[in-house]
């Protein structure tokens, strides 16, 4: 649940909300980190390109992300990245034991709207 504090920071603005050429979710076998595909990132005029990690549950291991194939930062409640028109962005998630999962919604922090919600599990 997001607490109200952070869904009245986001329930702001109209317009487009930035999208993704794919899924950023993932599932993995054998590693204990899950790596998700890169994907690019369509961000409409007049949009901040501001995105959000809320409801971040990372209590079984970690989350990260990396923008256009830089070094991974760790993901925490509240994280805001920005990017601009055809970056890529990949997440993954990290320290997990078979069948263990972390997640995330990624929101647009211009609309409010929610672009995905994350989640990354070790299947095996």
């Amino acid at each position: 649940m997001i607490p109200l504090q952070q869904f009245a920071s986001v329930m702001v603005g109209t317009g487009t909300p930035c999208s993704f050429d794919g899924v950023l979710s993932a599932t993995g076998t054998g590693s204990t980190t899950v790596t998700g595909t890169s994907r690019t990132v369509t961000v409409p005029t007049g949009n901040s390109g501001k995105l959000r990690f809320l409801s971040v549950d990372v209590s079984l291991g970690g989350m990260g992300y990396s923008i256009d194939g830089g070094g991974y930062s760790s993901v925490s409640e509240g994280t805001e990245i920005t990017l601009t028109d055809t970056q890529t962005l990949v997440c993954r998630g990290t320290l997990l034991e078979v069948g263990e999962s972390v997640s995330a919604n990624l929101v647009d922090a211009s609309t409010g709207t929610l672009i995905e919600a994350l989640s990354y599990t070790r299947t095996a």
